[in-house]
């Protein structure tokens, strides 16, 4: 592994761990719903949504490491 590969690796890790630990606070405790709104498919909705995020961003940090191996080849 190159110095440049090792680096970009170190940078993806850094920045998977801020994503995922966002995302999870995110969905355990930073926004909250409304009172004044029927909260029992807006909270379904925002799960569902932090989901396929969280699937879309593993989806691109895979893909960004297949193409650094495929570039040091």
């Amino acid at each position: 592994m190159t110095d440049t590969s090792r680096c970009l690796h170190h940078r993806n890790k850094c920045l998977s761990q801020t994503v995922e630990s966002t995302l999870a606070l995110l969905a355990l405790y930073i926004i909250p719903l409304s009172p004044k709104v029927d909260d029992s498919s807006l909270g379904s909705d925002f799960k569902a949504w932090l989901s396929e995020w969280n699937v879309l961003w593993q989806t691109a940090k895979q893909r960004f490491m297949d193409a650094m191996y495929i570039y040091e080849d």
